[in-house]
């Protein structure tokens, strides 16, 4: 599964604050039974479905082909939100009605048995289920105007609600599915149909048996659809969406495809694992894509302007991942979700490869992307291995597994070579195929290099990350790792790559620090360092050898970046003057290419320091002072046209408050192709900071008229408010039906990136507790508390407090609100730093 962040990233450090609340996981207490014993063993599954885009509710019956090695005393099976209409086993030609079992806290249905059994046995249920409205289980997509369809999205654990299975990675089998639907309709699975009967109005679809899978990428489509034939690609690919829908397929598809399959096929030595590579594009809210074998599901919001590279970037590397799939997480799947990074951070490095190799041009997207990441790798959020026993403990923390762990493999390869690596996978990927392996069955397969286990071991065992700092001692220079946000505890095995400027010339060299510190031998003491060599480690790093400093100007442009990154990371956590920092920003801002990314990344830090450093009461003096030193732009036409226009748009018009950005939005805004506009959501961020009531009440309508691919973008957008009432208008709007079948989770803390509204957001989920749980699963309410993750005073804390004071029956809510709050207390601490250095600015 590949989650869509495109639109929650186009302004660095505050999009990466809303990704947060859909990429957190953390640990619930254990549970002895929330797994099927293992003694219990799915040989294969039948699966009938009556099944019509038109109605509400559907009904099937399904027959689990089981074995027990010893006896066994209940049979069990995982069903959600379905009603079980009978339960049957039949053992020997025997059939027994089975009394009806509820479903347990972990959607296990245990059916307990008379007599106990052993050997073969078959299960028989017959079920009605209905529709979702969200993106899980089986659910109809209902647009106005458009033909209604039937898809599915059975990751994580959502298979359980369209048909009672065993829903456990572990238990890989064959599928055999059977479709009765009315006859007009198409039918699309994970394989072809090998059989159609014509019934009266209904036609039944047989299909042929699926490969041994794990429930997790079974697909299913029912409704009218078209399709697009890549001829020219290997397994004959095709595209298929709704026969209503305008989906324009890249040209450059088939030969991303290609590329991506011939290339792992070589890097693996092991051809394509299954016979089908189909794809389907329809709406499916905040992801990308899904790795369904053989029917492969992707938002069209992926499919954008053929000249516009860093789309093409992201759609190339978005195809890859999913076709990297068919190998790390289809064929090799992890035993349980505990392992989940062996999945998605497998498939993520392959794609990266892919993209570099063969489109080197379009490769920008695949670097940089750790900075957005460590602002949240704190000691309050679970490892990538995390004890995982119920989909609400584990809301999707995709960007630990993309980022961190490809930044993990990308170590383990510099560390080891390429090659070593390379033969490293072949060999995992050998010893498992078609089965389950855990994070164990690949360490063994680095057994001859120990430094490279004990790095994947204590990157994906421990969150956060270390802090390398560089300390000399008379004339020798020492590398010191520490834990960035401060636990004493704990330590990594990291490699540290470091450029040497001895005056002359750059050398390359590479350390591990496995303890405390680690010497640097034969290194002259007037050398200049730098500590992360082309961004290769996942880390900060700290310069206190009082050395000079390396020349920006000796770094190539990513190693640029990360500088001017690493310095806003040090300077947010105190290791440096923060009042120095800004000034440095705002010279970056003065001095450099309006178009240049080191000017977003200023503006990015500048709206950090409103967000999260600057108290509403002392807002007003810091906006004034940032206008007597960043430039006056008279002509917001020319900026618009740039690059970096989203970043000048959102930060003059929210935080300076400048009118001529307002006057500019409202001439855009008053265009016939207003939301055709590259810089949508910075235009509509102005417009709703701005409006009036009258205006804000437009600007909702708008949401509500808009073409579903303009959606996303506005809800993103209208929840910069100007005032309380506005606030409970956005929330009103995130509570209608106008925004079913979209995520609203983690919107409800846009508001609250102004602190002026954070006692009002608060008062809002004090008595809203009820209408919220309306809208949102009880997995997802757990994790309201992280709407305040932006806020950093101890008077916000006990805001928080109280808030949720209410909600603490919600299971694993008063843990996710002790996150926060030990956040809250840190951000705190680091603020009041901030605000003592500034003490010259904000007292004016």
């Amino acid at each position: 599964m590949h989650n869509n962040k495109r639109k929650h990233f186009l302004m660095s450090n505050l999009p990466r604050l809303v990704a947060f609340l859909a990429l957190c996981m953390t640990t619930l207490a254990s549970a002895a039974d929330y797994r099927i014993n293992p003694n219990q063993i799915l040989q294969k599954q039948d699966v009938y479905l009556q099944l019509d885009p038109r109605e509400e509710s559907y009904s099937g019956v399904t027959t689990l082909y089981l074995s027990f090695a010893q006896d066994a005393s209940e049979v069990a099976f995982h069903s959600k939100a379905l009603q079980i209409e009978s339960v049957t086993l039949v053992q020997n030609e025997q059939s027994t009605t089975l009394a009806l079992s509820q479903a347990d806290e972990f959607d296990v249905v245990r059916q307990t048995l008379v007599s106990p059994i052993s050997g073969s046995v078959k299960l028989i249920v017959h079920f009605k289920g209905l529709f979702s409205n969200a993106v899980e289980g089986l659910f109809v997509q209902r647009t106005e105007g458009k033909k209604p369809f039937i898809f599915s999205q059975f990751q994580k654990m959502l298979a359980r609600r369209a048909f009672p299975t065993v829903d456990d990675p572990s238990f890989k089998t064959h599928f055999t599915f059977t479709l009765d639907i009315p006859k007009h309709y198409q039918a699309l699975h994970n394989t072809v149909a090998v059989k159609e009967e014509i019934k009266g109005e209904h036609k039944v679809v047989h299909f042929k048996p699926t490969a041994k899978l794990n429930t997790d990428v079974l697909a299913l489509a029912v409704g009218e659809f078209k399709s697009t034939a890549l001829n020219e690609t290997q397994l004959k690919s095709k595209v298929f969406n709704p026969v209503d829908s305008d989906v324009s397929v890249p040209a450059y598809f088939s030969d991303v495809l290609n590329h991506a399959v011939s290339g792992i096929e070589g890097y693996l030595n092991s051809p394509f694992p299954f016979d089908k590579l189909d794809f389907f594009v329809a709406p499916i809210e905040t992801l990308a894509g899904m790795e369904n074998v053989g029917l492969v599901a992707l938002n069209p919001n992926q499919f954008l302007d053929d000249d516009d590279g860093q789309s093409q970037c992201e759609f190339t590397k978005l195809v890859a991942h999913e076709v990297a799939h068919m190998w790390f997480g289809n064929s090799v799947t992890m035993a349980w979700y505990d392992d989940f990074w062996l999945n998605e951070t497998f498939a993520e490095f392959m794609a990266v490869k892919i993209v570099r190799r063969h489109f080197p041009e379009l490769a920008s997207c695949t670097y940089g992307r750790k900075s957005r990441l460590y602002h949240f790798d704190t000691n309050s959020v679970a490892p990538m291995r995390a004890k995982m026993q119920k989909l609400g403990d584990n809301i999707p923390m995709d960007d630990f597994h993309y980022v961190k762990g490809v930044a993990v493999l990308n170590m383990v390869e510099q560390v080891i070579g390429e090659d070593a690596l390379s033969g490293v996978m072949q060999a995992y990927f050998a010893e498992n195929k078609y089965g389950n392996a855990n994070t164990n069955s690949f360490l063994s397969k680095l057994s001859t290099f120990p430094l490279a286990q004990q790095l994947v071991d204590s990157f994906t065992s421990q969150s956060s990350y270390p802090l390398i700092t560089l300390k000399k001692n008379n004339g020798e220079f020492s590398l010191e790792q520490s834990d960035f946000n401060g636990n004493s505890d704990k330590r990594w095995t990291v490699p540290v790559f470091m450029k040497i400027w001895n005056g002359h010339s750059m050398l390359s060299k590479q350390g591990i620090v496995s303890g405390k510190t680690l010497a640097i031998k034969n290194i002259p003491s007037d050398s200049r360092i730098w500590l992360n060599e082309d961004d290769k480690g996942y880390y900060r790093f700290f310069d206190a050898s009082g050395q000079d400093g390396l020349l920006l100007t000796k770094l190539n442009e990513r190693e640029r970046e990360v500088y001017f990154d690493n310095l806003d990371a040090l300077a947010e956590h105190g290791y440096i003057d923060f009042q120095m920092y800004l000034e440095q920003q705002i010279t970056t801002i003065n001095t450099m290419p309006k178009g240049s990314r080191a000017v977003s990344i200023a503006f990015s830090a500048l709206s950090d320091a409103f967000v999260s450093t600057i108290p509403a009461e002392k807002q007003a003096v810091f906006s004034a002072y940032l206008k007597t030193k960043l430039p006056r732009i008279e002509d917001w036409s020319e900026v618009a046209a740039l690059s970096t226009a989203q970043s000048w748009l959102s930060f003059y018009g929210l935080y300076l408050h400048d009118d001529r950005v307002y006057q500019y939005a409202l001439r855009q805004y008053a265009e016939s192709d207003f939301l055709h506009s590259d810089n949508l959501e910075a235009l509509v961020k102005v417009l709703a900071f701005n409006a009036n009531k009258a205006q804000y009440r437009a600007l909702l309508g708008l949401f509500e008229k808009a073409e579903a691919e303009y959606k996303d973008v506005l809800l993103d957008s209208l929840g910069y408010v100007s005032n309380t009432e506005h606030v409970s208008l956005f929330y009103d709007l995130l509570l209608s039906d106008a925004t079913v079948g979209f995520a609203i989770g983690y919107r409800f803390q846009y508001p609250a990136f102004q602190p002026r509204f954070r006692a009002h957001v608060a008062q809002f989920f004090a008595t809203n507790q009820a209408r919220v749980a309306t809208r949102l699963a009880q997995d997802e309410l757990q994790w309201m508390p992280y709407n305040f993750m932006t806020a950093c005073s101890e008077k916000e804390r006990d805001l928080v407090i109280e808030a949720f004071s209410q909600w603490q029956k919600i299971p694993g809510l008063a843990a996710k609100e002790q996150e926060i709050v030990e956040r809250i207390l840190a951000c705190s601490g680091n603020a009041q730093k901030a605000l003592n250095s500034m003490q010259t600015i904000l007292s004016r």
